[in-house]
């Protein structure tokens, strides 16, 4: 990326403009009025004079008050994702140049809180009877709200796709283990998930026993990495009796540095452990690693899933000459 900081679009001399660019601009005011009816930020840049506009909407959807944010054009590029700033200032100079009547681009905005807010930018520009650009305007929607409700929705179908999996499983195999691979394979079908395990307590041995286990991770399945969960973190977890969250497993004390050497080198940051309460006792284990953050609604999806399970366990036979 082009490190040099944009600067102000170049305005034409107001001793360049012809008279008649001085003149009311009817349409111009129209789009303004209509801008300002709508529910969207908008803005106005009179090139003669290099006077600028936020509205008061701009400004509330990137999180200030009017009177925080100054009315110039360095106010937008400074608040512009780095990433972006680039391609969104290219466009506007395209623009001033000629290259565009109109235009349409999204980018991201920082927010008063520091995070970053996506917006599309649509706008257009007025030019006098020479051709010369005299007015810049155009409008700003947020589309942080509907991406995450898109983002939400997937969600939710994903968990929906798992629950469904593991209810046909449920009802067709008659036997424990293989209805546990099946929900083990169902959570890395549906869900952000790169490692999954489930150890269950077996009368007559002690401590909780793996029973399956299935992994996107390329040596998961290879002598020291086969189970990167040990006994220690599986019984801290059955002694919680809630579900464990770990969003840095890289550097978190509570986890066996073994464990946290496995995660660091396949590229993992979270670990999720469930207790499988049955009928008051703690039945098993349910633990899982991710490489990216889990949102609530998985979270909660694995928490009802670690409860079928429990109660699976209690219900189904056990086949032991499965491998």
């Amino acid at each position: 990326m082009n490190s040099d900081r944009p600067t102000t679009p170049e305005t034409p001399s107001p001793g360049d403009a012809p008279p008649e660019s001085h003149a009311p601009q009817p349409a111009w005011e129209r789009f303004l009025l209509a801008m300002h009816g709508a529910n969207d930020g908008y803005y106005d840049w009179d090139l003669l004079t290099g006077e600028g506009y936020l509205s008061p909407r701009w400004k509330e959807l990137i999180g200030y008050s009017d009177a925080e944010l100054p009315n110039r054009f360095e106010t937008w590029v400074e608040l512009l994702h780095p990433e972006d700033r680039e391609q969104a200032t290219a466009t506007t100079h395209r623009l001033l140049a000629g290259a565009l009547s109109q235009y349409q681009i999204e980018y991201r905005l920082r927010h008063k809180d520091g995070s970053y807010r996506l917006v599309r930018s649509c706008g257009a520009i007025l030019r006098d009877a020479a051709g010369k650009p005299i007015r810049l305007g155009g409008w700003h929607i947020d589309l942080s709200e509907n991406r995450r409700l898109t983002e939400r929705l997937q969600q939710q179908t994903h968990v929906a796709n798992m629950c469904t999996d593991v209810s046909l499983a449920l009802a067709r195999q008659p036997f424990l283990r293989v209805f546990l691979q099946h929900c083990v394979d169902a959570l890395l079908a549906h869900l952000p998930l790169d490692w999954v395990g489930i150890w269950l307590h077996e009368p007559g041995r002690h401590g909780f026993i793996p029973q399956v286990r299935a992994s996107r991770a390329p040596n998961a399945h290879n002598g020291e990495y086969d189970l990167p969960v040990g006994a220690q973190t599986v019984g801290r977890i059955a002694d919680l009796r809630q579900r464990l969250l770990s969003q840095e497993v890289q550097r978190d004390p509570l986890l066996h540095p073994q464990e946290r050497a496995w995660a660091q080198r396949e590229g993992m940051s979270v670990f999720v452990g469930y207790p499988l309460l049955a009928e008051g006792r703690v039945a098993g284990v349910l633990a899982l690693f991710a490489r990216e953050p889990l949102p609530e609604v998985y979270l909660d999806a694995l928490g009802s899933l670690a409860l079928i399970i429990a109660l699976a366990s209690e219900r189904l036979p056990a086949q032991k000459d499965l491998p």
